[in-house]
């Protein structure tokens, strides 16, 4: 028996990690906003007052919000790609749907991390399905039920290295529910606790 490619696609992102419970396969991916040409940061003076950085940054959050009105907010999305038969590149399409897009309540970074299901059953859809939440990298665990992603939040970590009253860092963890009607993998809800993650091993589920 040889194996044969029945079909091909690609998705945007990083992935961070997959995993395959019986005809299904999730993929863990993150996607930095950044990518869609939004800045982050100013060009100004180091000696410049704090007038002047606030006038920096409000024009900086001026011109973010321009480029977001103008742009199609598909576009924001994070795609995914078919690829033919001679091997080429297809159009770009949403891998996530604008309904199974998530703002979660607690901060977790400004990219967006995506589930992307596929169904590898023989008599499934391949095609890449996402539900994405606001939020960076991080250590995913998964059950046969839920999948999770516990995202350490490291901003400004290095200003308080070594003072004695630096501040707890905290954890931001997204579930996602694995075991729905259609198969696809569905967020539900977004926690903080202090503290970072080890690794995979670190994290169980309960109940």
């Amino acid at each position: 028996y040889e194996p044969a490619q029945l079909s091909r696609f690609a998705v945007d992102g990083n992935t961070l990690s997959s995993r395959r419970i019986d005809g299904r396969l999730f993929l863990v991916q993150q996607t930095p906003l950044h990518s869609y040409q939004l800045r982050t940061w100013t060009e100004i003076d180091w000696d410049a007052n704090d007038n002047q950085i606030d006038a920096a940054y409000d024009a900086l959050v001026a011109e973010n919000k321009q480029k977001l009105a103008q742009a199609d907010l598909s576009e924001l999305l994070p795609q995914r790609y078919t690829f033919n038969q001679d091997g080429e590149l297809g159009e770009p399409e949403a891998l996530t749907a604008c309904d199974r897009l998530y703002k979660p309540e607690v901060y977790s970074g400004d990219g967006l991390l995506t589930v992307a299901t596929l169904d590898l059953s023989d008599d499934g859809d391949a095609t890449p399905r996402g539900t994405s939440v606001l939020g960076s990298w991080g250590t995913v665990y998964s059950s046969r039920q839920s999948l999770y992603v516990a995202a350490t939040n490291w901003d400004y970590s290095w200003y308080w290295e070594g003072q004695e009253d630096a501040p707890e860092v905290p954890t931001r963890l997204h579930k996602f529910n694995l075991s729905t009607a259609d198969g696809i993998a569905e967020y539900r809800a977004s926690g903080e606790v202090e503290g970072t993650t080890l690794n995979q091993f670190s994290l169980d589920e309960h109940e």
